[in-house]
This record gives structure tokens, sequence and C-alpha cells, in this order.
């Protein structure tokens, strides 16, 4: 069984993942929907009957990407609104150390650069900020 840290560690890389995922299926989904744009378009101007049902067919595989886009945005929202509170607890710059090491994947020495901290004090602070995010996600209960 892993402790707090470690936890904390995977759970802000599921966040990530799960971002990172949102992001991809996005754009897949919004390249899919231009080119159903497209083909209805294109058969709605051609004659025929044969065109007439392309055109139905894009018309539905449109409208299917677009629920589905929809509802990708929907839950991108919402972990980022629960991500949102989590940070709101914290200081701009502990807030810019969180996203840039879990979300950036940033190295050390680039957070320190970036927020003028010794390497010592941002190890202490990435453990607390790990040990407070396994305490958020269990909704403060310990495991123990």
């Amino acid at each position: 069984m892993c402790d707090d840290v470690e936890r904390g560690q995977m759970i802000a890389d599921n966040i990530r993942k799960i971002l990172l995922n949102c992001d991809l299926r996005l754009v897949h989904a919004q390249g899919e929907l231009e080119l159903a744009n497209q083909d209805f378009k294109l058969y709605s101007k051609l004659g025929g009957q044969a065109n007439a049902r392309k055109a139905l067919r894009a018309k539905a595989k449109r409208d299917v990407y677009k629920i589905y886009i929809d509802n990708i945005n929907k839950v991108k929202s919402q972990v980022t609104v629960g991500l949102n509170k989590v940070l709101s607890r914290y200081t701009p710059k502990y807030q810019k150390i969180w996203v840039m090491y879990f979300m950036e994947q940033a190295s050390i020495d680039d957070i320190c650069t970036a927020v003028a901290y010794s390497r010592g004090n941002i190890n202490v602070i990435i453990k607390k900020l790990k040990m407070d995010l396994t305490h958020h996600y269990n909704g403060g209960k310990s495991n123990d």
C-alpha cells in the first residue's frame, strides 16, 4: 500500500491524464465534425437520391460529434472546476509550483528558477502538495 505522498502523485497524474485525454479527444472530434460538415454541404448541393442519403448520414454524424464534443467539454469543465477548488487554497506561488510540477511536469530546477525558491524548499512544498491532494481527494478522511 502506498503512502499519502505516492497517492497524491497518482491523483495528480490521473488529473493530468484526464485533461490531456479530453484535449486529444476534442481535437479529433472537432476534425471529424468539420469533415462531416463539409460532406453535408457537398452532398446537399448535389442532386439525386444517393447524395441525399449521403447528406443525411453526414448530418447524423455531425450531430453525433456535436453531442460528443459537448460531453467532453462537460467532463473537462468538471475536472477543471475541481482542480481550481483545490488550487484556490494556495498562494499564487504555490499554485504556480502545483501547476508546473503536476500538470506541466517541469523539473525541480525549472520550478526553482520560476519561483525563486531553493531546491530543498521546492521538494518540501511538493511533498506537502501531494499530501494535501490526497487529503482533499479522500474528503479529509484517513485511510488508516
